[in-house]
């Protein structure tokens, strides 16, 4: 007997899913190489680490960085333990489960097995995913990185923008899947996404975002620094929005496909409904000046999306 048919498309859907990675994983693995090389000319080593996230450890002022070693160590001590505590690697049926399902024991390797399994989740392909359009459209103008990843868990930023000319900090963002609604506006930027709620909430709050592992251009020069009152945004991308996009980007490649452009343009319509929106709720003035100053850096988002 053959398999059942379930059993068929369960295994071609996994493997549609793990080419899907490869590919981003390796257009990213691109573009981190060559900003890299464009951050070393600047003077700064090693930027982003192997998974193309700002490096906390290269922050160091050893390292020509902002911090101490003893205040890096306590940051990736705090990390450790929220994903110890995220992951329950310490209790003992966890344990259990992790030893008799992987064979696999101790806290640190079930912390590290959990880290694998998110790879393979749809939140980590739309994380890089939205990280590699970006970079691909707007990296001649703008340097566009993941934050680390100790900012990206203790304050939910997921992308830091810079701009390359005036050292301007954009925005931070947040990514994530959104529920499967329309391939219309109204899907990508649906309401009542948890994680639009968090900008908000924060905006009425009187604060902006916020990496301690941060950049900044002075006098043309880029250098490290931690980032206040950064204008915040959702990005939100339905799954079937995402596969469309996945198959439409070239491994290897800096072509711009026309989906890859109609998916940009779409962000940038999300970004400026946002954008209306958190510009009138803002109560800081410092952060509505931010808000009203994106605007402007909208218009340059859209005009580089109509270039060749």
């Amino acid at each position: 007997m053959g398999r059942p048919l379930h059993f068929e498309t369960q295994i071609n859907r996994l493997e549609s899913e793990r080419e899907s990675r490869q590919k981003l994983e390796t257009l990213l693995s691109m573009f981190s190489q060559e900003i890299n090389a464009e951050a070393s000319k600047h003077g700064v080593r090693n930027l982003l680490d192997s998974e193309g996230r700002i490096n906390m450890q290269n922050y160091t002022n050893k390292a020509g960085g902002i911090f101490n070693q003893e205040s890096i160590e306590q940051d990736q001590k705090e990390l450790r333990e929220k994903q110890i505590l995220n992951s329950r690697a310490n209790i003992t049926a966890v344990q259990e489960h992790y030893k008799q399902t992987y064979g696999i024991e101790g806290v640190d390797s079930i912390v590290k097995k959990q880290e694998t399994l998110k790879k393979e989740k749809v939140g980590y392909r739309a994380e890089i995913t939205l990280t590699v359009l970006l970079q691909k459209i707007l990296g001649k103008n703008f340097w566009v990185v993941r934050s680390s990843e100790y900012d990206d868990n203790k304050f939910g930023v997921d992308t830091i923008i810079v701009n390359k000319e005036t050292g301007e900090a954009v925005c931070g963002l947040d990514d994530a899947v959104e529920d499967e609604n329309t391939s219309s506006l109204q899907g990508v930027v649906s309401k009542g996404n948890l994680k639009r709620d968090q900008v908000k909430s924060h905006i009425l709050q009187g604060r902006g975002g916020y990496a301690k592992y941060g950049l900044m251009v002075n006098r043309g020069q880029l250098q490290r620094a931690k980032m206040t009152n950064l204008p915040m945004f959702f990005l939100g991308i339905t799954d079937s929005q995402l596969k469309e996009l996945i198959h439409a980007m070239q491994p290897n490649s800096h072509h711009i496909s026309q989906k890859e452009k109609e998916s940009f343009a779409l962000l940038v319509a999300s970004l400026k409904e946002q954008l209306t929106e958190y510009r009138e709720i803002s109560r800081h003035q410092i952060l509505k000046d931010k808000y009203t100053q994106f605007g402007e850096i909208l218009n340059q988002f859209e005009q580089i999306a109509l270039q060749d």
